[in-house]
């Protein structure tokens, strides 16, 4: 990287907006029985184990 870069001020300032798609925000609605499948009894345990 150089020490000195120009930075066109006009470019830099010109309006415009960012667009991305939209987050998924507490989406999760498993139950224990769908997620035995998935993880052995312990596991679940340390899962419940490290939440407050």
């Amino acid at each position: 990287m150089p020490k000195s870069q120009f930075i066109d001020p006009v470019q830099v300032r010109k309006s415009g907006k960012i667009i991305f798609k939209d987050i998924p925000v507490n989406q999760y609605d498993k139950t224990i029985e769908e997620e035995k499948v998935n993880y052995s009894k312990e596991q679940l345990v340390g899962i419940y184990t490290i939440w407050p």
